[in-house]
């Protein structure tokens, strides 16, 4: 192929992985936002705080109450979306089923979440000065939270590569 001779393999192979990796963040964007926008919801029903940024932002100004600004917030999302496509990356490395069915989102999902929620249980109980958190409930909404994940990030990763 004439392309081969002027173009060097190592940018071909650049131009394949910033493909894969914008088909990645995307997946990441709709997926964390489907659960964040559950975890929006169920706190507006619930009337309680389920909203991971929220209690990322509040657990970075607990921590370093002298610095808490703005800042704090801005920091809880960009770490939530950092862990979002943290998981999305395991997510495509892990999942190899071609066809990505539904019941391997539910299962992604739920393991994920119940992950999650061993995580958050542990950050609340070392953190010094936690937030007040219904821990129960904040459980099983992060279940559910994941399986929603995990069921976008599936149908938008789109089937396996070959």
């Amino acid at each position: 192929m004439i392309v081969s001779y002027l173009v060097p393999e190592s940018i071909v192979t650049l131009i394949n992985m910033t493909k894969s990796a914008t088909e990645k963040i995307n997946s990441n964007l709709i997926s964390t936002s489907a659960l964040t926008l559950y975890s929006y919801i169920q706190s507006g029903l619930d009337k309680k705080e389920f909203r991971e940024p929220v209690i990322l932002g509040k657990l970075i100004a607990y921590a370093i109450p002298r610095r808490a600004t703005k800042y704090s917030q801005v920091a809880g999302w960009f770490i939530h979306y950092l862990a979002g496509q943290i998981i999305i990356e395991a997510y495509d490395k892990l999942l190899n089923d071609k066809r990505r069915p539904v019941v391997t989102g539910l299962l992604a999902g739920g393991v994920t979440g119940v992950i999650a929620a061993l995580v958050w249980r542990t950050v609340l109980k070392i953190h010094p000065n936690p937030p007040d958190i219904d821990q129960p409930n904040f459980t099983r909404y992060l279940i559910i939270g994941h399986i929603i994940f995990g069921l976008a990030a599936l149908k938008t990763l789109g089937p396996a590569k070959q």
